[in-house]
């Protein structure tokens, strides 16, 4: 059993995407693929995915973007396309051991609204106005306790 920590770190930004994906980012970070203390084994993939929704009903939720993520590369973006009025989105992190556990955490974002900024359609806080501030997140509830 290792005493590592699963660490997400998101930084929520405003802007397009790289590459052929031209919807605004919501959510952009960096997942930290290592199992928590109650692990048996390593750690060895991960995932992170955007949601409409409320984190309290996430069954329910709408995915609008999801990652993959290897040991070795933890960067991840979130995009999704620009709606009219505001939105909610959470956002769902797991990790996966080599010995199939997996280990989550969601975190609820604050309302959104897309604005344009320079010419470019970007998420931005629709109570104040910015960028989201950053998050950092550490999936340590077994999976089968946050479904």
């Amino acid at each position: 059993m290792g005493c590592a920590l699963a660490v997400l770190t998101a930084f929520a930004v405003a802007g397009c995407g790289k590459g052929g994906d031209r919807r605004p980012t919501v959510v952009e970070g960096h997942l930290i693929v290592e199992a928590p203390p109650q692990a048996n084994g390593v750690a060895s993939k991960g995932y992170v995915g955007l949601h409409v929704g409320h984190v309290t009903v996430p069954h329910l939720a709408k995915k609008v973007d999801d990652m993959y993520l290897l040991k070795d590369d933890g960067h991840f973006v979130l995009r999704a396309d620009a709606r009219d009025g505001a939105v909610r989105f959470f956002v769902f992190a797991e990790i996966e051991t080599a010995f199939y556990e997996k280990f989550c955490v969601y975190k609820q974002l604050p309302l959104v609204r897309v604005s344009e900024v320079e010419g470019k359609q970007v998420w931005l806080d629709a109570r104040t106005g910015r960028p989201l501030p950053a998050l950092t997140l550490r999936p340590r509830i077994r999976l089968e306790d946050c479904l």
